[in-house]
């Protein structure tokens, strides 16, 4: 639950951005094997490369599931509002 908290405190863009940022950061770290096409750097190179693309890929789904939670809270607030306004005409 801590997690969650600490997830709501940032905004859903910069999880975006986040996510953006570090894709192009793995894509950066795996055309380094193309440019220096020797076993070392392209090994490395991919693996460095794709653990950077699974944290933007994570940072994309906390960026969905955040943005997910705030709109299912949004639904229910307004739900409630129609029903308390209903209620207040009968």
């Amino acid at each position: 639950m801590k997690l969650l908290k600490l997830v709501d405190r940032w905004p859903v863009h910069r999880f975006v951005q986040a996510a953006c940022w570090l894709s192009l950061a793995g894509l950066a770290c795996m055309v380094i094997s193309i440019v220096f096409p020797a076993p070392v750097p392209v090994i490395s190179a991919m693996s460095v490369g794709h653990a950077i693309g699974l944290l933007a890929l994570l940072c994309y789904l906390v960026a969905v599931v955040v943005s997910q939670r705030n709109t299912d809270a949004s639904r229910s607030a307004e739900a409630s509002a129609r029903s308390r306004i209903h209620s207040d005409r009968t």
